[in-house]
């Protein structure tokens, strides 16, 4: 069990309106989260993630701002004792009003582990 903190930062990108034309935007998102992961062997585990995050939109989508849920799945693999490298997907949706913000993001990530609680 863990925990971390987050920004993400998703680039301005030309979306696909309702009413069929174009606008660009993008968003900021920050939060923490409570991990749970289960430890394949000594070098490969595997986590879930759920936690809160708050979304603020930039340029098209400026005024955008709500809470909402944050949640993903990742590996890792321990390179050497404490440092492991790997992969993650996480996904926040917003809506705030009939505006909706939809966060997929992949990352490569390098975690320090400072070493488990031993209750």
């Amino acid at each position: 069990l863990g925990f971390d903190g987050f920004f993400d930062y998703n680039g301005r990108e030309t979306h696909d309106t309702a009413a069929g034309g174009q606008t660009k935007y993008g968003s900021n998102v920050y939060g923490s989260d409570f991990i749970g992961g289960y430890q394949i062997d000594s070098k490969w585990f595997v986590y879930g993630k759920v936690g809160a995050a708050h979304v603020k939109g930039i340029e098209g989508a400026d005024g955008f701002s709500k809470t909402a849920l944050h949640y993903g799945t990742g590996v890792q693999y321990e390179v050497m004792r404490n440092l492991a490298v790997g992969v993650e997907y996480t996904n926040t949706h917003a809506k705030e009003h009939d505006n909706r913000l939809n966060n997929d993001n992949t990352m490569l990530t390098l975690s320090y582990r400072f070493g488990q609680l031993h209750l």
